[in-house]
């Protein structure tokens, strides 16, 4: 199994220093690190030590291949979850707030991983509009 970790998972793991190995033999699981995950960290630094732990994340990361970057068809269909999301409930700021999760969705969907998410509520809105597997 291919886990696409969210945000969220990020800063717990890189605060408690419980980073989860990229690759997992003996479990048959495949962690991945995104690059919308990266902007986001690199967003919330607050220190040199967050710096320091976020560079050499992403480099044991890129080093195994398992960093990942949205492809084109993940850009094309994240637009069309959005304005499928846009006729929903959910307002022009809760859009604002998902964009980066629902582009996260739309690369894990056509990688065929999974998401790694305590955010239910957004993703379980997401999941409607893309085909998506998740898992808190």
């Amino acid at each position: 199994m291919t886990l696409l970790p969210d945000t969220t998972h990020w800063i717990r793991w890189l605060a408690t220093g419980t980073l989860p190995a990229f690759e997992g033999p003996a479990s048959g699981r495949s962690v991945l690190l995104s690059t919308i995950a990266v902007m986001e960290l690199w967003a919330g630094v607050r220190n040199d030590d967050e710096a320091r732990d976020l560079t050499t994340l992403t480099e044991a990361a890129r080093r195994r291949q398992r960093l990942v970057s949205p492809p084109p068809p993940a850009w094309i269909l994240a637009g069309q979850a959005v304005a499928a999301l846009r006729r929903t409930t959910l307002g022009s700021a809760r859009l604002r707030a998902i964009r980066h999760d629902v582009l996260l969705a739309a690369t894990a969907s056509l990688m065929g991983a999974t998401v790694l998410t305590a955010n239910r509520r957004d993703f379980a809105a997401i999941a409607k509009v893309i085909p998506l597997q998740w898992s808190s």
